[in-house]
This record gives C-alpha cells, sequence and structure tokens, in this order.
C-alpha cells in the first residue's frame, strides 16, 4: 500500500489535474470496458464450444464481422469524445 500512495503522491506532483482526470478515466475504460469487451468478442475464436452453448439468440441472427467493427467503431467514438 506504501507504493501505490507514493505514486500517488507523485503523480499528484508531477501532472496537472485535468490530465490525471482525463488519463485516469481513459485507463478505468480501458481496463473495464475495452479488455471485457475484447475478452467477449474472442469467445467465438478462443473457445467455439463454449460460446455456442452460451449463447441465446440462433445463429442466423448472430451479428456479422461487419456488425462488430461498427460497434468498435462507434465505442471509439464514444471514447473520444
Amino acid at each position: 500500500m506504501d507504493v501505490a500512495a507514493n505514486l500517488w503522491k507523485q503523480a499528484v506532483a508531477t501532472y496537472d489535474p485535468h490530465a490525471i482526470d482525463v488519463v485516469g478515466g481513459l485507463l478505468i475504460q480501458a481496463v473495464f470496458w475495452w479488455l471485457p469487451c475484447l475478452v467477449f468478442v474472442s469467445l467465438d475464436a478462443l473457445a467455439p464450444a463454449f460460446s455456442a452453448r452460451h449463447k441465446i439468440q440462433p445463429a442466423p441472427r448472430q451479428p456479422t464481422a461487419g456488425d462488430v467493427w461498427q460497434a468498435v467503431g462507434v465505442s471509439a467514438r464514444n471514447q473520444a469524445l
């Protein structure tokens, strides 16, 4: 815990509060939004049997690769805003 406190003190002393807010927000979103999304999207390739067992919609209703990339683009644009 002492290491985390020292890192925080150093960050506060070194960087502008706005920079800490923006970078901290981006890090939180990367860890808690982008990484889980990456895991869920990659399930079809990494564990297809597991993925097929847990899908709610039938196969014809599954999103195409184009749909997934469109969602990634919208999410990235929202992140940039």
